[in-house]
C-alpha cells in the first residue's frame, strides 16, 4: 500500500469528522467513538501496476452505543460505496465499502464493529 493511500484515506475520513489512526490509537484523548485501520496486501501485479489491499477498520465505542457504531458504519458505507480518486502522483484509487460485523469485546461497556474495505491502486513503476 503506497503512502499516497494512506494519506489519502486519511485525508477522508478525517473530513467527515471519524476519528482514525493507523495501527493503533496514539491520540492524547479518546473520543466517544474512534476508528483504528490495517491492512492486508495481495500480490502486487508488476505487469498491470495493480495493487489490492483488503482495509479494515476497527470502530471502538466506548461508553457508546451499537447506534453509534451503526451510524459510523453508515457515513463510512456512503463514503466508499463506489469512490474513485486520482492521487497527486498519478496513482488511480478504487474504493469499494464491503461489509462490517460486530467483534465481541471481554471490557466493561466497550462496543466493537470491524469494517472492510477493498482498496485497489493502479500505478506505474518509474525506475529510479
Amino acid at each position: 500500500m503506497r503512502s499516497v493511500t494512506l494519506t489519502y484515506l486519511a485525508d477522508r475520513l478525517a473530513e467527515n469528522n471519524i476519528a482514525y489512526e493507523l495501527n493503533e490509537w496514539t491520540g492524547r484523548t479518546m473520543p466517544k467513538v474512534f476508528t483504528v485501520g490495517t491492512y492486508t496486501e495481495q500480490p502486487f501485479d508488476m505487469q498491470s501496476g495493480k495493487q489490492v489491499i483488503d482495509f479494515t477498520l476497527t470502530a471502538e465505542a466506548v461508553n457508546g452505543t451499537w447506534n453509534d457504531l451503526q451510524a459510523l458504519r453508515d457515513r463510512i458505507m456512503r463514503l466508499f460505496v463506489d469512490h474513485r480518486a486520482v492521487l497527486s502522483d498519478g496513482t488511480l484509487l478504487a474504493i469499494l465499502y464491503q461489509t462490517a460485523s460486530p467483534i465481541p469485546s471481554a471490557a466493561y461497556n466497550v462496543k466493537r464493529l470491524e469494517i472492510k474495505i477493498k482498496i485497489t491502486e493502479w500505478s506505474v513503476m518509474k525506475n529510479v
